[in-house]
Parts: C-alpha cells; structure tokens; sequence
C-alpha cells in the first residue's frame, strides 16, 4: 500500500482510485483498537488524470457516507506506519538543551578570553560566565544570583 506524509495526515493509496486519510491528534503511539474504533479516517476518490504524489485532501471533499474493509494484517501494517511516522515527529520535535559554557574565575581573564574567541569567529558559540571573587564553590553555577552571565 503506497503511502504520503504531510503531518499530521497520512495518506494510504487503498486501491487505485480510493485515498484513505487519517489524522494524528497527538505524538502518543497508537494501537489496533485507536485506528478502528477512534481513527481519525476520511476517504477521497482520487481522480483518474491525478496521480497519488500530488494528491492533497484540502483539495477535494471527502466521500460521505463510506467504509472500507481492511484485512487484518493490512491494517496492522497501517498500525505500523502511523507509529514510524509519529516517532519520526518525535524525534524532529527533540531538541538538546545543552550548550558549552566557559567559566572564567574574574573580568580580568574574561576580556582576554572574548578577544581570543572574536579573532577565532568563535563568539557566539560560547556563553561564559564571570563569577565574582566572593562568588564561593561552583555548586550552584545554574543559580543566576551567583553568577553574572557574559
């Protein structure tokens, strides 16, 4: 069964000219019993000149009225692409919190240092940090009160 993607719809080739269309409401996986009883499908008739690639439902009204018949390992396969896709999105919407942090013990050392980076095109890859000289053990160093970002 041919498929497209266009979150968050996912377009099934059913048979030639039948476009089956289902929505993801939400990025959590889904089972057998979501596709079949709370499955967000609409079904579309594709044209015959249309070809399946260029197909968007936005385009077309939905067929009212209509049902179809999956066997039941068709419809597993179905299952399994909706969850391919939904942890595709996952992963896409993933985004890493970390970032390099230099600490520089005063605002003397630190000049030195931004004048080093700026002749290096390396600025803005850096947050640095100045702590003060009463500034004690780096324990808190998350703590913006104890720290002075640069």
């Amino acid at each position: 069964m041919e498929t497209m993607k266009h979150y968050p719809f996912i377009y099934f080739l059913y048979e030639r000219n039948q476009v089956l269309v289902y929505k993801i409401q939400t990025l959590d996986y889904i089972t057998l019993a979501n596709v079949v009883e709370k499955g967000e499908w609409e079904g579309y008739e594709l044209l015959p000149s249309e070809p399946f690639t260029t197909f968007r439902h936005e385009q077309s009204d939905p067929k009212e009225g209509w049902s179809f018949w999956v066997a039941a390992e068709h419809l597993s396969h179905l299952v399994d692409t909706i969850n391919d896709y939904i942890q595709l999105q996952r992963k896409s919407m993933m985004t890493t919190t970390a970032q390099v942090v230099h600490i520089v013990c005063s605002e003397l050392q630190q000049a030195p240092y931004e004048w080093h980076l700026l002749r290096l095109n390396m600025s803005l890859a850096f947050q640095r940090i100045c702590l003060s000289d009463r500034c004690g053990s780096l324990m808190k160093k998350e703590d913006k009160h104890a720290a002075k970002s640069g």
